[in-house]
């Protein structure tokens, strides 16, 4: 099964780089881009930095200090690196599964990292890990969000729905009212700053919560085959697909697909 990843990077006037990829197999490394004249790549390109052998599901940046990256794998657990992917080495001190999904970074306290399938935390950047799954009774996390207004209110997608911790991921709530289907593959916020809508995706569909999560709406059903990633920067809407490529939404309008050349 295919599973897509969406990056997006918000730049003035609402112009979006958007870069999506599907993965039917393993890649063998993680690539880092580069656009700096001592780099090795032409500006603008990409170069192989590693960590070898490791298919890459989630990655994140130090908010503070970013040249400190994590990257979490397939089987080999937390990759750090401190030197923007120069050099990598596991971390995973503490972590029972290392079959690692999605990473997050605590925006105001960096120290604080986040990672999943289950829920682990560390506060020490990585170096500890300690599992926190009071109340997450489904453990197949696929993604993990930090409130970047309220650091301590947490969200995952998980094989069975979305949970809420509101003190920094020791104790889960499930909020999966008005959904209809509970395979979530992605959750995001809208990034305008203009509201406080959270979206998730589930199957080919599209919801949103208005009210900090407590129920959803269906935004948008369309046959494109599974949603594996969104992004929200309202007026605009994105969510990649898994047979349709990228579609865009201006809201209150329908979803057109979004020519990938």
């Amino acid at each position: 099964m295919k599973r897509w990843r969406l990056v997006v990077i918000v730049l003035p006037a609402i112009c979006l780089l958007i870069v999506v990829g599907a993965f039917e197999r393993p890649r063998p490394m993680l690539a880092a881009s580069t656009d700096s004249i001592s780099s090795p790549a032409a500006a603008g390109g990409w170069v192989s930095y590693g960590p070898l052998g490791s298919y890459v599901f989630g990655l994140a940046i130090d908010p503070v200090s970013p040249t400190m990256i994590y990257a979490g794998t397939a089987g080999r657990g937390v990759f750090k690196s401190t030197d923007g992917g120069a050099s990598w080495l596991q971390s995973n001190t503490g972590m029972g599964d290392v079959s690692i999904r999605a990473v997050a970074i605590n925006p105001l306290t960096s120290s604080l990292v986040y990672a999943g399938p289950g829920f682990y935390r560390s506060s020490d950047g990585g170096a500890h890990w300690v599992s926190a799954q009071s109340g997450l009774t489904n453990t197949g996390v696929n993604a993990i969000v930090v409130n970047p207004i309220t650091p301590t209110t947490l969200f995952v997608g998980t094989g069975g729905g979305v949970f809420k911790s509101g003190d920094g991921g020791a104790s889960w709530t499930p909020k999966n009212a008005g959904l209809v289907g509970l395979d979530i593959a992605a959750v995001t916020r809208d990034t305008s700053g203009s509201t406080d809508n959270w979206y998730v995706t589930t199957g080919s569909s599209l919801y949103v919560s208005t009210n900090g999560v407590e129920s959803w709406t269906l935004v948008n059903n369309y046959n494109a085959g599974t949603v594996g990633a969104a992004a929200i920067n309202l007026p605009y809407g994105y969510v990649g697909t898994q047979t349709q490529g990228v579609f865009i939404r201006l809201f209150a309008n329908v979803y057109v697909p979004l020519i990938m050349r």
